[in-house]
């Protein structure tokens, strides 16, 4: 299976996932303010990723610097709660990866077909 690149937000390609609940995902942010203005699609991802019953699932947000990196989890924490992104976090579901990190290298190039199917999407 290829992976999966949007080049526009697309609000009903999560329900082509639907059917597959137990493949493996990794949908990676990256390049978006995650602003108010995403919330319908960040809330779709989010909610998607936390139904899954897959071994692996996750979601990366992309950061050039450290001040993008709070920006993008304050937008986050306004748009799905402070529980919500701290349980996600806890969890390492949710994770924030700086561009030249070997963690984000890692995640781009892991063979998810190993387990169920796989999928990955960039937003």
């Amino acid at each position: 299976i290829k992976p999966v690149f949007l080049l526009k937000i697309d609000c009903v390609f999560i329900k082509e996932y639907d059917k597959k609940k137990s493949h493996n995902y990794i949908f990676f942010f990256w390049g978006h303010s995650l602003d108010s203005s995403d919330e319908d699609y960040i809330n779709e991802v989010f909610d998607f990723v936390i139904t899954l019953s897959s071994k692996i699932k996750k979601i990366v947000v992309i950061y050039h610097d450290d001040n993008s990196k709070s920006k993008l989890l304050i937008n986050l924490l306004n748009i799905r709660g402070k529980k919500d992104i701290q349980d996600l976090m806890r969890s390492r579901i949710l994770v924030f990866s700086h561009i030249n990190s070997s963690e984000l290298k890692k995640d781009l190039n892991k063979d998810l077909n190993s387990s169920s199917g796989m999928s990955i999407s960039t937003f």
